[in-house]
Parts: structure tokens; sequence; C-alpha cells
């Protein structure tokens, strides 16, 4: 069986992936992202490349015998100044900062496969770091007012979805408190401070799929960090779409969940949990 690949951006969730893939009898090899990826790599093979060594990072898989490559962890678009891209990566970059977040990872995605690697979707390597449907952490019941805040948020994210944003928001009542951009979602959770009115209570936050959205690339996911955040902000329920939001040390994650009195609930595309 031939190496498994993983290009690596910022955060350790690319660690989870690639202890789970050792523990299944994989081999791995990783390509952290110069001056991005910060999780410790030492206990894999492993090797740092600039981002725009487009040519150098497909050449280097290939070299090591992967076949299969799962781009993992948060990458914030760079400037143009940042890149410094080699030739191949220089015939694209100008349609390439002209995307939208997918369409862009689509660029990349095709590049991949023109010698012969595979984009894969990591959940199917780590199904247990989703969400089943129903609540798994907090109370049995959602209020009505909490339901009606996820119902509200998934429809605001469904039509947005085309438009190349929207995997997240923050609910209050009816009102749209804030939406995921460019910044990610603790960003997003960064800047809620003083929007929520706690005296209508806590805020709920969605968190699903884009609709329409390639599920290889760029997955969803919240970690022990995003839970401290959303406490901190007035959150109390989060809603991730069930089986498609990658939840990043899964055990730690609801552990902090659970501390800090956050409900975590699993809910379908329509926003519903049972």
């Amino acid at each position: 069986m031939s190496k498994f690949g993983i290009l690596a951006s910022a955060g350790d969730d690319v660690l989870v992936l690639a202890n789970h893939l050792k523990q299944n009898g994989r081999d791995v090899f990783i390509i952290g992202i110069e001056g991005i990826a910060n999780a410790d790599l030492s206990s894999f093979s492993h090797a740092y490349l600039p981002l725009g060594a487009l040519d150098g990072i497909i050449k280097r898989f290939i070299a090591e015998g992967c076949q299969e490559i799962a781009l993992i962890g948060h990458l914030k678009r760079p400037s143009l100044s940042d890149i410094a891209p080699d030739k191949r990566a220089a015939k694209i970059l100008p349609q390439l900062l002209s995307l939208g977040d997918d369409g862009a990872l689509r660029l990349l995605r095709d590049e991949f496969v023109q010698d012969g690697l595979t984009l894969v979707d990591i959940r199917h390597f780590m199904p247990q770091a989703t969400a089943e449907p129903g609540i798994f952490s907090g109370g049995k019941m959602l209020t009505r007012v909490q339901e009606d805040a996820i119902l509200l948020g998934t429809e605001v994210l469904e039509a947005l979805g085309s438009y190349d944003i929207g995997q997240g928001c923050i609910v209050q009542g009816k009102r749209i408190l804030a939406i995921e951009g460019g910044e990610g979602t603790d960003g997003m959770l960064s800047r809620l401070d003083g929007l929520v009115d706690k005296d209508l209570g806590k805020a709920t936050m969605i968190k699903v799929l884009k609709s329409g959205q390639d599920k290889t690339l760029d997955p969803p996911g919240i970690g022990v960090e995003t839970i401290r955040l959303a406490s901190m902000a007035g959150v109390g329920v989060i809603a991730i779409e069930a089986g498609g939001v990658i939840l990043i040390d899964k055990a730690a994650l609801i552990a902090e969940a659970i501390a800090r009195g956050i409900t975590l609930v699993g809910i379908d595309a329509s926003g519903k949990y049972r």
C-alpha cells in the first residue's frame, strides 16, 4: 500500500489524522507549509516546503511514493508578496488569486490530479472525528428558541454557500450576529465581543459544510480553542453538521464543552437534529 501524503497548514489536526493512519498500518509522509504549519511533526517522516513551491510539493509527494493526498489545517489566504511562486504556481497564480476559496482549491486539486495524485476526503479515514445526529454534550433537549436559531442559521448558510462563503454563523433569537468569512470560525468568534445581548440568553453557533462544497477540499472543523472562544463570546449551543464537520481532538473538545456548559448537537443539512 502506498504512503499517505498530508499537506499541512496551521493547527494540530494533522497529528490527529497522522496518528490515526499510523495506528491503522498506513505509512505517512507530511509536507508542512513553511512558516504556516505549526504542529510538531517530529514523530513522522516530513519536510517543509514554501507555499509557492507547487511543483516541488507535488514532486516530493511522488518521490516519497504517495498517491493519496489530504489537505488539512487552517490556511489564511496569503498576500502575493508572501507566496514566492515557482514556475508552475506562477502560471495559475493570477486565476488562483481571483477565485473564491472553493474555486482556488479546485484549481490546486487539478494540478495534483495532472500528476496522478488523488486528493481524498479525510473523513473516510477518521469517521469517529465527526458528530452523530443529536445532542452529544449538554442537556437532553433544546429550547424552541434554540431550535429556531439553528434552522435560521442553516437557512442563511445554505443561501450563502453558492457564493463560496458561509461555513458558520452566530444567531441570537432571530438575529444573525456574525457570519464566518475569511477569518475562519475562531476569528468570527473573536469579533463577537459585545454583540451578544446577555439579557436575551446565550447565542447559538451553527457550523456546516458550504452547499456545493467539494468535501475533499478544506473540510470545516472546530477544536478545543473554538469551544473556549465560544464560551467567552456568550455562545451556549453549537450545532455541527453531522458527518461533515471535523471535531479536532473530539474527546478533549467534548470535555471542554461540558466544563463550560456548552451544548453540542449534531444536525443534518436542513438544521434538524432528531
